[in-house]
């Protein structure tokens, strides 16, 4: 077995699933996937964090539902110890 030429990386395997015909892999999925690889590659708390955030700020209305929700949650054990 001969020793490549150039080194490939995961992103390097990216792309090139990415220039395939009929492939599954949409450019989206290709951003995300490279997002979260970049930030978040060592912890999962970090994954987990790191895929909330990106995922609540492509989703505005979500985030604003979850913030009604947690500020009322909130609001209502405060109350529960008074």
């Amino acid at each position: 077995m001969k020793p490549r030429m150039q080194n490939q990386d995961f992103f390097d395997y990216v792309l090139e699933e990415l220039s395939k015909e009929g492939t599954i892999l949409t450019e989206g999925i290709a951003l995300d996937l490279m997002f979260v690889l970049l930030f978040a590659s060592f912890e999962t708390t970090s994954l987990a964090l790191t895929l909330a955030v990106k995922y609540l700020t492509d989703y505005p209305l979500v985030l604003q539902t979850l913030t009604v929700i947690i500020s009322s949650f909130i609001r209502l054990v405060i109350c529960s110890f008074r």
